[in-house]
């Protein structure tokens, strides 16, 4: 073996890593692939003695490889399962040279916080396993085992490597001895636990009646599953109780019910943080009489929830000295709470969840006045302060961890059929406005309320459907466009994984259609945010609990070394948040990007996965002299009765994707030759050579001397070839070919900037580009 220096760690070496490409697609088997994993690189992470592998030669180890092999789901489903187990860990998932060969394959590469060992390995390794919830190879947790770099064969496209930038896995917090699972045979009764058997399976069969499918969803089910594991180990309720409430998750199937069980004997892994089974599956079951919350009826806010939470400490401290008196009344009466009793006290007034079970996660509170969940501590650190003033910040957060390890979990709401707005939800299946519940989790809504039946307004003259049409040059095709970019911008629990830049110059309604939007989604539930920014520190704090994030006026031309953040909040994929002296955490947004520009920066990434998130929309009309209304801006826009047209169109719009115009494919590919001088050279170089094979010394010749008259950066023969060849896709192979006259005759008529080629030798054999969708046709 080779040893690699470098000052980098391992992983950032991983996370620089070129895969490498075969030409394995379907037609391939397993043993035709063996000759070319002969090929491949491997690595092993670690301090290994004279380079000779080994377990006992291995002294330790640095990151955590696991090969996931005929994976139980799609690839999809798969890379959303480990970002979702690994929020804020930094990881790099890439698919094996065999995936979709036999099944989806995939190799995990985890950072960790320090080295480890041969001892410490098996536990590490079945402890992480546990934690992700899916199995792997057992030849993963061979200590020595060398695992291969990532490659990409061509059923699989790079945007299934998936990097991740977070925290190292803390080692320590994974290597806790595994909880033997307690048999029928131990001292535990089957029946035993504090809950009867009748009620707590009463609780999950309601639990899994109101929720219904949403089990069948992986994620989901983890965390009731979670929480009856954690009743058992805390004796809440025994093992047939188990079994029952196994079997209500499973919804009526008898296989997936054996099946929950199962793994339920073979899980030995503890659960550190759960919730008590009355608080997690209490809120769903109605009948039972020692469940204190009250589904969530009557509760208060502002000044009636101040008033009630005085009340009820004056109560309490009246309570606590009575005690004090019968007990003898020794030592001070009492006279503040403490922590443990205002986050009992809070839970009858409040509705606190979290929204998922990572770490780091938040705490929410629900607020009635509003319909929606705040995240914000200076909300809740207020609220605290109601019940018990005397408490300085760090009892006060004391009070948040009490209620941050005992609330329920509560998924937050993402769907595209439910809209939060001013008065209510919008319910876009039942075309009807439902009232706020904590059922529904959002985190925003927008500032316009809903009305049922509103009129085209007429503002001396002048329509919002007419003016619609006017900015996109009555293409009617542009219009409904914007009209969805509107609908899919007040919906802020749901992502269409497109970002939408406004594109023109000069006075072209780009500015009102964004103010437009700013007075209908609320100035408070937009961020203003441009490209350039999202990879500064500290920014992404400000898109939390926001409906939309607009940049307005980012520079045309503008270079983006780092888009990835960018790229991670448009899909609606986990991102790390930092604030200022406060610890960073996780969490998945759905805002609608909006960027408004006179022309587009250049972005550093320009794989597919860049310009698969840009929706570009044009604004080509021109609005001066008389045509130039500033009424429309500073008065009709901001009409309610027009808000209220706007958003009852928009609101009823039914689509998945976007619509995209043909003058907006346009622009992209346009783009695309913008931005990438690779595509540029295609496209107005090598394209109207009209050659169907060519020396690729030639080709690079061209392409060096292309970047040095546009002053491009040229790219190194090798990176050039492998990139160009990606770029030409199965119409071009790269091959030796020979010459003939005729062939050479057509290459000596190519000019450009008297640049001296010098043309093949005939009937010799050169590494070229040969054209391969064109037929050649025989005389009969």
């Amino acid at each position: 073996m080779e040893k690699i220096e470098s000052d980098k760690s391992p992983f950032e070496w991983l996370y620089e890593y070129q895969p490498a490409q075969v030409p394995i697609d379907e037609t391939y088997t397993k043993a035709r692939i063996e000759p070319f994993k002969a090929n491949l690189e491997y690595f092993l992470a670690g301090d290994l003695k004279d380079a000779v592998r080994s377990n006992k030669n291995l002294s330790s180890k640095q990151l955590i490889v696991l090969d996931y092999d005929n994976i139980p789901m799609d690839a999809e489903k798969f890379i959303n399962k480990v970002m979702e187990q690994l929020k804020g860990v930094s990881f790099i998932l890439y698919p094996t040279i065999s995936n979709n060969i036999e099944g989806v394959r995939f190799r995990l590469v985890i950072d960790t916080d320090r080295a480890y060992t041969e001892i410490e390995n098996k536990r590490l390794i079945t402890n992480v396993l546990e934690y992700i919830g899916i199995s792997c190879d057992i030849a993963s947790q061979t200590y020595s085992q060398l695992m291969g770099l990532p490659v990409l064969n061509k059923l699989s496209p790079p945007d299934l490597i998936v990097k991740q930038r977070g925290e190292s896995l803390q080692v320590d917090t994974f290597l806790f001895e595994p909880k033997k699972l307690e048999t029928p045979a131990s001292n535990k009764k089957e029946e035993g636990g504090r809950l009867t058997h009748e009620t707590a399976v009463s609780m999950v069969q309601a639990y899994a009646d109101r929720v219904g499918d949403k089990l069948l969803e992986r994620a989901y089910y983890l965390n009731p599953y979670l929480n009856i594991k954690y009743a058992y180990e805390q004796d809440e309720i025994g093992l047939n109780t188990v079994k029952a409430c196994l079997t209500a998750l499973a919804i009526g199937n008898g296989d997936w019910a054996e099946a929950n069980f199962k793994h339920f004997k073979s899980d030995s892994t503890p659960v550190v943080s759960g919730t008590p089974f009355t608080q997690f599956f209490g809120w769903a079951y109605e009948d039972f009489s020692d469940f204190e919350e009250d589904g969530h009826k009557n509760l208060l806010s502002g000044k009636a929830l101040q008033s009630a939470l005085m009340k009820r400490r004056r109560e309490e401290i009246e309570r606590l000295t009575r005690e004090w008196e019968t007990a003898g009344g020794k030592g001070k009466p009492p006279a503040v709470l403490t922590p443990l009793t205002c986050a009992g006290i809070l839970k009858e007034f409040v509705a606190f969840c979290l929204f998922d079970m990572n770490e780091h996660t938040r705490l929410a509170m629900y607020q009635p006045e509003k319909g929606i969940y705040t995240q914000g501590e200076t909300q809740i650190l207020r609220i605290i302060g109601w019940l018990e003033p005397t408490f300085n910040e760090r009892k006060a957060r004391d009070v948040i961890y009490h209620l941050w390890r005992t609330v329920e979990i509560r998924q937050r709401t993402v769907s595209r059929h439910l809209i939060p707005v001013d008065n209510g939800v919008f319910n876009l299946k039942t075309k009807k406005l439902e009232a706020f519940t904590p059922d529904y989790v959002f985190t925003s809504k927008i500032a316009t309320a809903y009305n049922d039946s509103p009129a085209l307004p007429d503002c001396d003259g002048w329509n919002v459907e007419k003016w619609m049409l006017d900015i996109a040059c009555n293409d009617r095709e542009v219009a409904s466009l914007l009209w969805e970019v509107i609908s899919d911008a007040i919906n802020g629990s749901y992502s269409r994984k497109q970002s939408v830049w406004l594109i023109g110059e000069g006075s072209n309604g780009k500015g009102t259609f964004q103010q437009l939007l700013y007075n209908l989604i609320g100035n408070e539930n937009i961020a203003t945010l441009k490209i350039n920014q999202f990879k500064e520190r500290f920014k992404l704090a400000l898109l939390v609990g926001k409906v939309a994030v607009i940049g307005d006026d980012v520079g045309a031309g503008i270079y983006i070394d780092d888009s990835s953040e960018f790229n991670s909040l448009v899909t609606g994929e986990t991102i790390l948040i930092e604030e200022k002296n406060r610890m960073p955490y996780s969490v998945k947004l759905y805002v609608t990007v909006i960027q408004s520009t006179n022309g587009m920066p250049r972005i550093k990434n320009k794989t597919h996965g860049t310009y698969r998130r840009l929706l570009l929309v044009p604004f080509n009309a021109t609005f001066d002299g008389a045509g130039d209304d500033w009424r429309i801006k500073d008065d009709y826009i901001q009409r309610e009765e027009v808000l209220q047209y706007v958003l009852h169109k928009a609101v009823n719009m039914d689509f998945e994707r976007f619509t995209i115009p043909n003058i907006s494919r346009k622009l992209l590919e346009e783009y695309k030759q913008e931005n990438d001088p690779l595509v540029d050279f295609k496209k107005s170089i090598f394209d109207e050579l009209g050659l169907v094979k060519i020396p690729f010394y030639v080709v690079y010749e061209l392409y060096k001397a292309f970047c040095l008259e546009n002053g491009y950066s040229s790219l190194s023969k090798i990176k050039f070839s492998r990139n160009f060849e990606k770029l030409l896709g199965e119409t071009w192979e790269s091959k030796k070919a020979k010459y003939l006259k005729g062939d050479i005759g057509k290459m000596t008529q190519i000019e450009y900037e008297n640049l001296l080629l010098e043309m093949p030798e005939v009937g010799k054999a050169y590494q070229s580009l040969v054209r391969m969708d064109l037929k050649i046709l025989k005389k009969a």
